[in-house]
């Protein structure tokens, strides 16, 4: 061989070795959860309590961590691993704080409510993996009367087991699913807010809120709309917080508590009107969940 075939070969390696090892980055690059900056704190000003690492229901959380790998992986068609680094996106939501409803937007007013709300553990931590996969970890609540009406012994003390203990609510997938990228994209001056919280069940939106202060006062809300994969026409949407707490209030008299379509006038300055149909998506996001449900719940008896 002489050496211009000698480096030829050689240099057809290095290429192969490079094309590899572009692959192996970028494969290793799509393990990891979609940050756009980096974590939630460093995007926006979240409480560290409202982390679930900074949290003190984090070592209770992470013994669920297994059951979650193995599930995403399941989904995901791959292995997952969680990392410290994924904790550090998990957001706190609170649930039915009905806060838009109160007829007051002082930030002390609200927190305090919101406080009273996480004594109660009324809040759920939800994962975001990957900006497509949705973990939604909540305690387990007590046995309805209607419920121990139909279940058997067994069922019943397992029920009872689990009350105030953190475990897996449902699954979801879909496209786009990350708060924090939402919340920045829609507001890009979050920053100078003073603090935000995310809101699930508030009357009228029956979807997650950002309401961000600022001077001691609510000032913005944010919808966040979580996309499932055939939801593509709805939009996130982003008002002031007299508009949010208005419609709220009206809501139950003009609609009925869960019916309806909810309207909300978005702050941009356009003063166009914005329409979320809330019974479609809350219908489709219960339908993808009971699918992934299913899917994993058979999975798990084939594998046993």
């Amino acid at each position: 061989m002489n050496l211009r075939e000698a480096e030829g070969k050689n240099m057809k390696k290095a290429k192969i070795f490079i094309t590899m090892l572009a692959f192996c980055v970028l494969h290793i690059a799509s393990l990891r959860p979609v940050m756009a900056d980096g974590f939630a704190e460093d995007q926006i000003p979240i409480d560290k309590g409202d982390i679930l690492y900074y949290s003190e229901d984090y070592e209770e959380v992470k013994e669920l961590e297994s059951e979650i790998e193995r599930d995403l992986s399941f989904l995901a068609g791959e292995q997952i691993t969680l990392t410290e680094d994924d904790y550090k996106n998990v957001l706190k939501v609170y649930i039915d704080a009905d806060v838009l409803r109160m007829g007051t937007g002082s930030q002390e007013l609200i927190e305090a409510r919101l406080a009273e709300a996480s004594s109660k553990a009324d809040y759920v931590w939800m994962l975001i993996y990957r900006d497509k996969y949705e973990v939604t970890i909540a305690r387990g609540l007590p046995l309805s009367e209607k419920g121990a009406s139909v279940l058997s012994e067994e069922e019943k003390q397992k029920i009872t087991d689990k009350v105030g203990k953190w475990g897996i609510n449902s699954y979801g997938e879909g496209h786009d699913l990350d708060y924090v990228s939402t919340i920045t994209e829609l507001e890009p001056d979050i920053q100078a807010y003073d603090r935000v919280v995310i809101l699930g069940g508030e009357v009228a939106y029956r979807l997650p809120l950002a309401l961000a202060f600022k001077d001691g006062t609510a000032k913005e809300v944010v919808l966040i709309e979580t996309f499932v994969d055939y939801s593509e026409s709805n939009e996130s949407v982003k008002f002031d917080f007299d508009t949010a707490a208005e419609y709220s209030m009206n809501y139950v008299v003009e609609y009925g508590k869960y019916g309806g379509v909810a309207k909300s006038a978005a702050s941009d300055g356009t003063g166009e009107s914005n329409s979320i149909n809330i019974a479609l998506i809350v219908g489709i996001a219960a339908a993808a969940a009971g699918l992934c449900a299913f899917g994993i719940w058979k999975w798990r008896k084939k594998a046993s």
